[in-house]
């Protein structure tokens, strides 16, 4: 049986070293213990240790150690299902792993085999904010109206809308709550409506946009366009403006993470000038 102690702090100490070294483990136990994390629960058997965290949107994030041989894997899947299994009875809807590449062939292993799907391979972008736009023709006139004067059930029905017949992650489509996920999104940083906007074309609801202000860079955090919009060029209206108000705000960056199975949306990407930072390999568990 693992061994979990949530209040005991050696067992702490000796888990977040398993999960991210000596100095790593050191950073991970201050953010978790500044509370500017969820709750979090440690799990550990000889050399191998699980984290969970759990998120707004009643999602959990998990990091595990690397297991260098066969037997240190299937202590991680042990570790990995019992977590789960804990997890599961708490009322969360999603558990992620979301890992650096190139990703050890035996974490994945241990992962694939506690029941954990692949979620997408992400690649995570850049742009400076002061590099020229590339000039598009034709772009059609889009009004964007902010969270500011908008509520959660607008912005609900417009996000949904965009998900159909998405490429971007469609793993995920379907398996949480419209409500979770914009509290997920609402959580990941200090929430500013006047940078979330639902975009319109004669008044009917068009696009969604939501960016993040983010340690002195604007993150891109979604862009959708609902299906029967889509192919107008209404995404190169949602980078225009996202760029303008990166400018008006004097961010230096602005970021992204895209699926890399979406081709198009790489290319439109690339396109206006971003450039990949680094790619990660992502997880997904249902919990309910």
């Amino acid at each position: 049986m693992p061994s979990v102690h949530m209040n005991t702090k050696k067992h702490e100490v000796i888990a977040a070293e398993l999960i991210a070294g000596k100095q790593g483990g050191i950073r991970l136990l201050e953010l978790l213990r500044s509370k500017a994390c969820g709750a979090y629960t440690f799990y550990r058997e000889g050399e191998m240790a699980v984290l969970s965290v759990i998120n707004e949107g009643r999602t959990v994030s998990l990091l595990t150690s690397i297991p260098e041989r066969s037997a240190d894997s299937d202590t991680l899947q042990s570790l990995l299902k019992h977590a789960i299994t804990a997890l599961s009875s708490q009322s969360l809807t999603l558990a992620q792993i979301v890992l650096n590449e190139p990703v050890p062939p035996l974490q994945i292993h241990a992962i694939t085999e506690a029941g954990f799907e692949e979620l997408a391979k992400l690649n995570y972008l850049k742009r400076q904010a002061t590099i020229p736009m590339p000039r598009v023709s034709n772009k059609p006139e889009v009004h964007f109206e902010s969270m500011e004067t908008l509520n959660d059930v607008a912005l609900g029905k417009v996000l949904e809308d965009t998900y159909v017949g998405s490429l971007d992650c469609p793993n995920l489509h379907g398996v949480r709550p419209i409500q979770d996920i914009i509290d997920g999104h609402r959580m990941s940083t200090p929430y500013q409506p006047a940078y979330w906007f639902i975009g319109t074309i004669d008044e009917s609801p068009a696009c969604v946009l939501l960016l993040n202000p983010k340690d002195g860079d604007l993150e891109l955090a979604y862009v959708g366009v609902i299906p029967s919009q889509r192919g107008r060029g209404i995404a190169d209206c949602c980078l225009t403006k996202t760029i303008q108000l990166a400018q008006h705000h004097d961010f230096q960056r602005i970021t992204l993470v895209v699926d890399k199975a979406n081709v198009n949306a790489g290319e439109l990407y690339a396109k206006w000038g971003f450039t990949k930072t680094q790619s990660r390999h992502a997880f997904m568990h249902k919990l309910c």
